[in-house]
């Protein structure tokens, strides 16, 4: 008895389930589970208290839901971006990564990525979106949007114009999934500089292992006014050969980037970045352990960035039932996510 209640403590030290005897070791104190969906895939603190999180797993209507940090379990309410995202065709699935506030608005990307392992073509993934919230938290509505749909087609003919090894270099193979190194954006983030977005890859990884940044430094006016893109030289960031899965501003003038494989499993990180004009590489300031099943999705920095949430994706966890919790035929109270508070490190 002894052994196992010091198993017990160990295991919620490092955040791993435990189970005997049909009893599960209880979560720790600074972890949260949040039900309606299992694939967390991009959010962002709406205030204080309302975290709004984006699913990849979205098949027919695609929602954003609002989840209170005082109260977690069901979504307190939802934002229909259907509409916005103008899917078309019978595979409505846009495959939302990225969320971040731009300006007075929000953005938001698909993963522009092919679907499945056959790398078979998924057009509606091929968004990116700015758009206001109306309304007050957590009752907002999603009003505005304007949309973007030609960005790898406009990234790849700047490539050719730059000098190699990025000249050759190619962000879309052909019939190439996501999980084999195929393209797949994850991270998407506002600049210091107004009007600009920083689109981060997932894969392919760039010259030497590198992951890529593509900067849009006119995305306002491509969104607004279908101004010609102006991309700058790609920014390519070593993460120990691993690609971005998030983006975000610390709140401290700088950047924190989650990295993760490129393909399925391994290990995740969180790294400090000064940003595209700071100079410095990013620095490794947190490692994050790999849970079979899960993977490590978003980051939602505090207020008062002194800390943050790490969102995981679920959707291959097996629920009580058996069943994967992404499955159609888990409704959606018995699917659930884990978002788990971090300190970050002093400046």
């Amino acid at each position: 008895m002894t052994k196992f209640i010091l198993l017990l403590v160990v295991a919620s030290v490092l955040g791993i389930g435990v189970a005997a005897k049909g009893l599960d070791s209880p979560p720790p104190a600074n972890e949260l589970t949040f039900t309606g969906m299992c694939d967390a895939s991009a959010g962002l603190l709406l205030d204080a208290n309302h975290l709004v999180v984006a699913n990849d797993e979205d098949r027919t209507d695609t929602t954003l839901r609002v989840y209170d940090l005082r109260a977690p379990g069901a979504p307190v309410a939802t934002i229909d971006a259907t509409a916005a995202l103008a899917p078309e065709g019978d595979d409505a699935e846009v495959d939302l990564e990225g969320l971040t506030r731009f300006g007075s608005r929000f953005a938001l990307i698909g993963s522009h990525s092919l679907k499945g392992d056959e790398g078979d073509p998924a057009p509606n993934r091929r968004r990116l979106i700015a758009f206001e919230l109306g309304g007050t938290a957590p009752r907002f509505t999603l009003t505005r949007p304007v949309r973007y749909a030609k960005l790898i087609d406009d990234a790849q003919a700047f490539f050719a114009t730059q000098p190699e090894p990025i000249k050759s270099f190619v962000l879309d193979k052909p019939k190439t999934g996501a999980k084999l190194g195929g393209l797949s954006i994850e991270a998407l983030s506002a600049s210091a500089t107004p009007g600009e977005l920083l689109i981060g890859l997932r894969s392919p990884l760039g010259p030497g292992g590198t992951a890529i940044v593509l900067s849009l430094k006119n995305a306002a006016a491509v969104l607004d006014a279908h101004a010609t893109p102006a991309f700058v030289a790609p920014i390519l960031l070593s993460l120990g050969k691993q690609g971005l899965r998030d983006l975000v501003s610390d709140g401290r003038g700088g950047y924190l980037i989650l990295s993760g494989e490129p393909g399925e499993g391994g290990t995740f990180a969180l790294w400090s970045w000064a940003g595209p004009t700071g100079g410095a590489p990013p620095k490794k300031v947190l490692a994050i352990a790999n849970v079979p099943d899960t993977s490590a999705e978003a980051v939602v920095v505090a207020p008062d960035a002194k800390s943050a949430w790490i969102l995981f994706d679920e959707g291959e966890r097996k629920t009580a039932s058996g069943k994967k919790c992404k499955g159609d035929s888990v409704p959606p109270s018995g699917k659930s996510f884990r978002a788990r508070r971090i300190d970050l490190p002093a400046s």
